[in-house]
């Protein structure tokens, strides 16, 4: 059984997505200039990482911005920082030496 979206109640990963070769969309090169689509990419990324689950009316207004493939590219994007984290912080890496 594939995946399913709880806010879209679709996979997640499309075949067009797969298609792309898994790229993940430049989304912040395609964010409006728009200090209030800003603030929701920085309170999706927060919820990411804080509660895991994502609050649906927080999604659903990050839907304003983004289109599905970038959703899906924004959410890779904050994903992949949370697991680089926390794999350093286990290891006890400082990436900074």
């Amino acid at each position: 059984m594939a995946a399913v979206c709880r806010h879209t109640g679709r996979d997640p990963f499309p075949a067009q997505v797969l298609a792309e070769g898994n790229r993940i969309t430049a989304v912040a090169e395609r964010v409006p200039r728009d200090l209030a689509a800003e603030a929701r990419v920085v309170a999706y990324a927060d919820a990411m990482t804080r509660e895991v689950r994502v609050p649906d009316e927080l999604f659903d207004a990050l839907r304003a911005d983004f289109d599905e493939t970038e959703l899906v590219g924004l959410t890779a994007t904050v994903a992949v920082h949370n697991m680089v984290s926390r794999f350093l912080v286990a290891l006890e890496i400082d990436p900074e030496k």
